[in-house]
């Protein structure tokens, strides 16, 4: 008696059935144990039937034909069982990547995720045959191992409408927020209402791919049918984005504009303005007495250069005011790509103030991208038991002002003024870090003393410049 002719088919798998009759399940428990297999309970009875029947090899598993350009690499079909070799440690900092090197696919596959430090997943990135489909993202806490078949205990964390990027090539999916603590394991399904999901064929059930911060455990390609029809071992295609302990893309809310994940990386990357408006997100840390409110970011306007990108501290942004959308209470403490910096407060239908008004930097620069820059500002107890603001650039203090409101709102914000279309992909702010903590070491009383004298003069001089008071854009680099 032959394996094949024992073939069973599951719906679109091609590869293996659920047949539960009497003499069925007798004839194939023989046969099985010919093999040296053990029969499994029937929850996993179809995983068992695909390991010990031979496989087709000639159709991926959502039943297609497969290409001679893309052959199934497992020992069975004559080839190395998977296209890398057992664990492999991948990744660093924030993202965990398996692989792009697909060999089947189907509707989505199911893996664990065990972090050795808290974090919170940001989003995620697939890999999808060409076309728009929506992506869905599921978790458990738990392992999701032998648990892909049954819908209890998995929650949506969310979808998202994707264009794919091209077979083989990271198609991201703007889908996060769930928070992960350390030594804990959580099951994920990533799945789309397709039969495009693109992941290999593996060498054993938990293939492993890990960096020092995350370990990721692939376990089965799934169905077109949610909690049915699964295949066993595949690996993956996919990259997962994370924060650890502090700073979350999630922490960002969308005020104005666009804000959240984009290829893995977090900030403001898609314009629709067609008028100069005053983009921006809140960031939801809390605050009281002193503080420091620290924010890296990557700020590329190569065809605005001028335009203002902030930080938004004293802030209360609802209602938004005038055409341009700025918030209704703040001050924004500004930077611009031709490397100025200036000071402005807003105060609900007035118009913006300007408090230092735009001047260049005296012994630091503002980096132009891909370099970033490091805006922060202190909240500090002065000596009649008030508060002052310390604003610096890099690690140089520029400026230090009397405390206008008290302590509310934090934020970021950037002037947009031609559509994406027209500015191209390059036009972006990208937040890489931000921190609200303690404030800086000072001796006290002594806060006037930290921007040196040739920035105050500077200050100075810009202040009593007319026409240098537009909150939106800096004035031509070749004005002080």
């Amino acid at each position: 008696m032959s394996q094949k002719t024992l073939r069973f088919l599951r719906g679109n798998e091609m590869q293996s059935s659920q047949t539960r009759g009497g003499w069925s399940r007798k004839l194939q428990a023989v046969t099985l144990a010919l093999l040296g297999l053990v029969l499994p309970m029937s929850g996993q009875e179809s995983i068992a039937q695909e390991r010990a029947i031979s496989p087709n090899c000639h159709t991926y598993d959502n039943g297609q034909p497969r290409s001679a350009k893309d052959p199934d690499t497992r020992a069975e079909c004559g080839g190395p069982r998977v296209l890398t070799a057992g664990p492999v440690a991948r990744g660093s900092g924030g993202s965990l990547t398996t692989l792009f090197a697909s060999n089947n696919g189907f509707s989505g596959n199911s893996f664990d995720l065990a972090p050795t430090v808290d974090m919170t997943i940001d989003s995620f990135d697939v890999n999808l045959d060409p076309g728009t489909f929506t992506v869905q993202v599921y978790w458990r806490n738990g392992t999701a191992n032998g648990a892909e078949q049954n819908a209890a205990g998995w929650n949506l964390l969310g979808s998202a409408q994707v264009t794919s990027n091209g077979t083989n090539v990271p198609t991201p999916v703007p889908v996060g927020g769930l928070p992960m603590t350390a030594g804990n394991t959580y099951g994920i399904i990533v799945t789309c209402n397709c039969s495009s999901m693109r992941y290999t064929n593996g060498a054993m059930l938990g293939d492993t791919f890990a960096n020092s911060e995350l370990t990721l455990r692939t376990f089965r390609g799934l169905s077109n049918v949610l909690f049915t029809n699964v295949f066993t071992p595949r690996q993956w295609n996919g990259t997962v984005y994370y924060s650890t302990a502090g700073f979350s893309c999630s922490q960002l809310g969308n005020v104005v504009g666009v804000w959240g994940i984009n290829s893995g990386r977090c900030g403001n990357f898609t314009s629709t303005a067609t008028v100069a408006t005053y983009e921006s997100s809140d960031y939801d840390g809390v605050a009281a007495g002193e503080y420091s409110y620290e924010v890296e970011l990557i700020s590329n306007r190569p065809r605005q250069p001028s335009a203002t990108t902030s930080l938004l501290v004293n802030g209360s942004p609802m209602p938004l005011q005038t055409a341009t959308q700025n918030w209704n209470r703040a001050i924004a403490f500004n930077i611009s790509g031709n490397g100025k910096y200036s000071i402005f407060r807003y105060n609900g239908s007035g118009l913006p103030v300007a408090v230092q008004r735009w001047v260049t930097p005296v012994g630091v620069a503002i980096n132009a991208a891909p370099t970033p820059n490091i805006l922060r500002v202190d909240r500090v107890l002065n000596m009649a038991s008030t508060y002052d603001l310390v604003f610096s650039i890099n690690g140089m203090a520029m400026q230090t002002l009397a405390e206008p409101f008290p302590v509310d709102q934090f934020g970021i914000g950037f002037t947009r003024g031609i559509p994406t279309t027209v500015l191209g992909p390059n036009d972006s702010l990208e937040v890489l870090n931000v921190e609200l903590g303690a404030p800086m070491q000072r001796a006290s009383g002594q806060v006037e003393t930290l921007v040196s004298d040739e920035q105050q003069r500077a200050n100075n001089a810009a202040n009593r410049q007319l026409g240098n008071d537009n909150p939106l854009f800096a004035p031509d680099s070749n004005k002080r």
